[in-house]
């Protein structure tokens, strides 16, 4: 699979539909709907296997990604991560800080990921790793933990009922919003979101 249709699944997903996705990425309803059929011939397995059930799993990237090394995915949308398939960046994202709307720093430009020490931090995914957990060990920071949940909205609900701050990632903030704040770090946690699918085989030549 190719970036461009890589990225054209991404924003049918966000965006709910095809004819939003030609707008946000400027294509024509037309241009997309060809896109999404040629996908559809080039991953036609279900038409030539109609034994076959498609079942949809969320996790985190990294299990996801290990579940794809395991062969037990066929495709996956994750931060990136290393593993044995192929991967296809289709948007460069980052992590904001989530906070409350009366925030001091709730208008500034940039807040620095020591403000997670400092303040009481809203872990998403206790005990898992994710693009927080990699971000604050890279930075040797560490957060002073007073609540978490598994659940992005429900965090969301906590930061704008004042009880903490938190940390997500933007392409998860433009879907949450919510009433709260988000504010980018200083400096930047850039992170690639890619398309994962099974590594080819590898066909050794005749002799």
């Amino acid at each position: 699979m190719d970036s461009e249709k890589c990225t054209i699944i991404m924003s049918i997903l966000k965006n709910g539909s095809m004819s939003a996705a030609a707008e946000e990425l400027n294509y024509t309803q037309s241009g997309i709907s060809r896109a999404v059929e040629a996908l559809e011939r080039s991953a036609g397995f279900h038409e030539s296997h109609p034994g076959i059930t498609v079942e949809l799993c969320s996790g985190t990237s990294t299990e996801l990604s290990e579940r794809m090394s395991a062969k037990s995915l066929d495709f996956g949308i994750v931060s990136r991560r290393d593993g044995t398939f192929e991967s296809t960046v289709v948007k460069k994202d980052s992590l904001v800080a989530m906070l409350p709307p009366n925030h001091p720093l709730a208008q500034a430009k940039s807040v620095p990921a020591t403000i997670f020490e400092r303040e009481p931090y809203i872990e998403i995914h206790t005990g898992l790793q994710t693009d927080n957990t990699l971000c604050f060990r890279s930075r040797g920071i560490v957060p002073k933990l007073s609540f978490s949940t598994p659940d992005c909205i429900i965090a969301c609900g906590m930061v704008k009922a004042g009880l903490g701050v938190a940390l997500v990632n933007s392409v998860i903030a433009d879907e949450l919003r919510g009433g709260v704040a988000y504010v980018p770090l200083d400096p930047p946690e850039n992170v690639d979101i890619c398309v994962i699918t099974p590594a080819r085989e590898v066909i050794s030549p005749p002799p």
